[in-house]
Parts: C-alpha cells; sequence; structure tokens
C-alpha cells in the first residue's frame, strides 16, 4: 500500500510537472539545433559524393526509446524521418521523445504537433494521453523553409470521434517539410503520416496534397524526397477488419505492403 501511494505521488508530481510545461497546439512547429555548433557543418566528415542516407521509421510513441537511440546511433544516418513521436505523455514516461532523440544524435530537429492526446479514462494505461503527439524530421544538416500544413482530407473527426477509437485527441492530419542543405545540392524533404482509420481513398487524397505541393516546387527544388508512414494496410487480414480499410477501393490481389515494422537505412545518391 505504501508503494502504491508513492506511485501515485510520482504521478501527481509528473502531471503537475506536464501541466507546467508549455506544449505546441496541433500544426505549431517546435525547432531546435543540437548538432556540436549550430550552424556549421556536422562533426562527421563530409563527403560531397556520398549517398544521402536515410532513415524512414514509425516510432509508436517512443516506447522503446532507449533501443530506438541505440538502432538510429547504428545507422548512423544523414536524415531521419519519424512518425508517432510523443511529447509529455504518460504513456511514454512524460518525455519529450524527438528532443531526446535529437539530443543523443547531435542532430538538427523540427518537429509538427498533430495531435493533443488527451489525458482520459477512456484511454488504457498503455495507451494514456496527457501530452501531444505528431511527425519529426533530423538530420546533420541545415533546415530552411520549414513548414507544417494541414491535409485538405480529413477522414476523421477526432474532437468528435476519437472516443469511438478510444483515443480521445484533438487535432488533425499534418505534413511536415523541410528544405535540406546538403553539400551539393538542397533537397525538398516530406514527412507524413496518412490516416489509419479510413480506406485508401481517403490515403490516396492526403498523398495527393503533397505530391500538388512537390508540383508547384519542383523548379525551384527538382529533388525531392517523400517519407513516411503511409498506412498500405490495403492487404491480408487487415481487410476483415470494420475499422481499416472502410472503402470499396482495396484490391483483393494485392499482397503486398509498404508498411515496414523495421528501421532501414537507404542510401539515395545525390550527385546526379
Amino acid at each position: 500500500q505504501q508503494q502504491q501511494q508513492q506511485q501515485q505521488q510520482q504521478q501527481q508530481q509528473q502531471q503537475q510537472q506536464q501541466q507546467a510545461t508549455k506544449l505546441p497546439v496541433p500544426g505549431e512547429l517546435v525547432l531546435h539545433d543540437f548538432r556540436t555548433t549550430a550552424g556549421t557543418t556536422p562533426a562527421r566528415p563530409l563527403d560531397p559524393m556520398a549517398p544521402l542516407r536515410v532513415v524512414q521509421w514509425n516510432i509508436e510513441r517512443g516506447y522503446q526509446l532507449q533501443k530506438i537511440r541505440e538502432q538510429l546511433l547504428a545507422l548512423d544516418a544523414d536524415l531521419i524521418s519519424v512518425q508517432e513521436v510523443d511529447v509529455h505523455c504518460e504513456r511514454s514516461g512524460w518525455v519529450d521523445v524527438g528532443v531526446e532523440l535529437a539530443q543523443s544524435l547531435h542532430m538538427n530537429y523540427a518537429f509538427v504537433c498533430e495531435f493533443e492526446e488527451l489525458h482520459s479514462p477512456l484511454r488504457s494505461a498503455h495507451d494514456q494521453g496527457g501530452g501531444v503527439h505528431g511527425n519529426a524530421i533530423l538530420s546533420r544538416y541545415d533546415f530552411k523553409e520549414i513548414r507544417g500544413v494541414k491535409h485538405s482530407c480529413q477522414p476523421v473527426d477526432w474532437y468528435r470521434d476519437g472516443a469511438e477509437y478510444r483515443e480521445p485527441r484533438r487535432g488533425h492530419r499534418y505534413w511536415l517539410s523541410v528544405v535540406l542543405s546538403c553539400p551539393t545540392c538542397e533537397i525538398l524533404c516530406y514527412c507524413v503520416h496518412f490516416e489509419v482509420f479510413c480506406g485508401i481513398k481517403a490515403r490516396v487524397c492526403q498523398l495527393a496534397d503533397v505530391f500538388a505541393d512537390a508540383r508547384q516546387l519542383e523548379v525551384k527544388y527538382p529533388r525531392q524526397l517523400l517519407v513516411g508512414d503511409l498506412n498500405t494496410m490495403g492487404h491480408t487480414l487487415a481487410r476483415l477488419s470494420p475499422k481499416y480499410c472502410v472503402d470499396k477501393a482495396t484490391c483483393p490481389g494485392n499482397h503486398g505492403s509498404l508498411c515496414y515494422p523495421h528501421a532501414d537505412a537507404v542510401a539515395l545518391s545525390v550527385a546526379d
């Protein structure tokens, strides 16, 4: 009983600290530069002709933060795109997951807040909120023209229907984009997380938002990179769920998926 009381007191202290912390609101950008010397070339020697090493990873709220940190350190990427980044949520230990990673990796950091994750009895302990949630880009290089853009297509009204999914939250789906200043060129980078509680038509609509933006900027930035969690779930058992693949555009013969549970480093040549 004494141990339970201590745990409750600790949780209350964490919640009080959380309330005292100014959190971003949906659509707001958070920027930090944790490189050794802000505004200068990264510490690791740069080869202008070397490929750009890119990691894309939905880190699932940062539940296994230490393992994620170790994996990213081992991958030694130039650009990291991450989704489901928690900021001061109970389920992820009340920490700012993205800032923790950027500090450990000594990287430039941009975050867009998508949702306020409400602290609610409707949530399980594993899913308990209290903070905010969004997407982030980390890099060894300078950023310019950083934007968080709300998708025109919002298939779920989270203000109204969040309780139905046992995820009470406020906010919308946003994409994050930065222009990355590499040694030999500039690259327009998009970090996206498309809606999962819908069918493929809504996700194609969200993809179309990004394509339209990219088309407008293709003359200024002909080198472009789109990475993220596309939630392409039109395969196997997902088609049997009442929550996923809820339209009639799913192809029964499609057994492939673009959702990968593990991070992979991808080398992209930017010399051309």
